[in-house]
C-alpha cells in the first residue's frame, strides 16, 4: 500500500523529499569508515582546574598522602581501612560500598537517599 494513504503529494514537497534524501546520503558518504568530521579535542577545557568532589562518600574518606597517580588510596574515616581511589580506574563505588555494608563503625543513617 501507499505511504501517502491516497493524499496526493504537491510537486514541490517531492523535490523537498528527494533533497532531503540526497543530503543525507551526501552527509553519510562525508563519514570515512565510523569517524565523522567532528573536531577532537586532546586537552580538557580548563588544564589547571580539578573538579570539586560532589559525592556523599569523600565526607567520610580521606585521600593517603603519598599515593598518587594509578596507584591513588583512600582511607575510611570511621574504621582506617585503605582501598584504591584512582577516579578513573577504582572510582569512588568501592568506597560506598564499604561504608554501606561492610564498616562496623559508620552509622548507616547517614546513607543519604
Amino acid at each position: 500500500m501507499d505511504d501517502t494513504q491516497g493524499i496526493p503529494l504537491d510537486p514541490d514537497e517531492v523535490e523537498m523529499l528527494f533533497d532531503f534524501e540526497n543530503d543525507l546520503e551526501a552527509s553519510n558518504s562525508d563519514q570515512v569508515g565510523n569517524k565523522s568530521k567532528r573536531k577532537e579535542f586532546s586537552k580538557p577545557p580548563f588544564p589547571g582546574k580539578k573538579r570539586a568532589k560532589t559525592s556523599w562518600i569523600w565526607e567520610h574518606v580521606t585521600h593517603v598522602k603519598g599515593t598518587s597517580g594509578l596507584n591513588r588510596r583512600s582511607t575510611c574515616n570511621w574504621c582506617g581501612i585503605t582501598y584504591a581511589s584512582h577516579s578513573k580506574k577504582n572510582g569512588n563505588s568501592n568506597l560506598g560500598t564499604h561504608l554501606k555494608y561492610q564498616c562496623k563503625k559508620f552509622s548507616k543513617h547517614l546513607v543519604p537517599g
